[in-house]
């Protein structure tokens, strides 16, 4: 019986040549520099051969909050201005606003679509001086703003 295992990229071939018959699992010990990472045995295309198949590359998954720590970031970030995530991966946005005012309303926007929304409507007045959080998950690439009317930014916070 004759087993052949073509090497990877037509680098030729090796011949394992026996003449008694092999039944069971056996281990196949391959020379060094035969093979590489991400690559299993299968069977060839030629009956009774066996050649290399190299896997393919899952995409590398981050679960959101791996690796990321929350930053306060308030003192760069003001409402009215479009900002970006360019960090390679998904981000949460917190930020906590004070409204004044009967009326008075912040929302976040993403890629241009309100994704959270809080605003008064009570008729309080000045007397009214509630703080609302609003959250928001940023796909990587995408924009991200806070829209205020009336409201005072209290905290700005990004797990990124």
């Amino acid at each position: 019986m004759s087993i052949v295992i073509k090497a990877p990229s037509g680098g030729g071939s090796i011949s394992l040549d026996t003449q008694q018959s092999v039944t069971g699992d056996h281990t196949l010990q391959l020379p060094t520099g035969v093979g590489s990472a991400n690559q299993v045995l299968r069977n060839g295309s030629t009956p009774g051969t066996l050649e290399f198949y190299t896997l393919p590359v899952a995409p590398t998954v981050y679960e959101l909050g791996n690796g990321q720590t929350w930053q306060d970031v308030l003192s760069s970030r003001s409402a009215g201005t479009v900002y970006t995530n360019s960090t390679g991966r998904s981000i949460v946005v917190n930020i906590v606003t004070q409204v004044n005012d009967s009326g008075d309303a912040n929302y976040i926007e993403v890629d241009g679509v309100n994704v959270c929304k809080n605003h008064t409507a009570s008729s309080s007045g000045a007397n009214n001086r509630e703080q609302m959080t609003m959250t928001a998950i940023v796909p990587n690439s995408s924009t991200y703003e806070l829209s205020s009317v009336g409201a005072g930014i209290k905290l700005w916070a990004e797990l990124r």
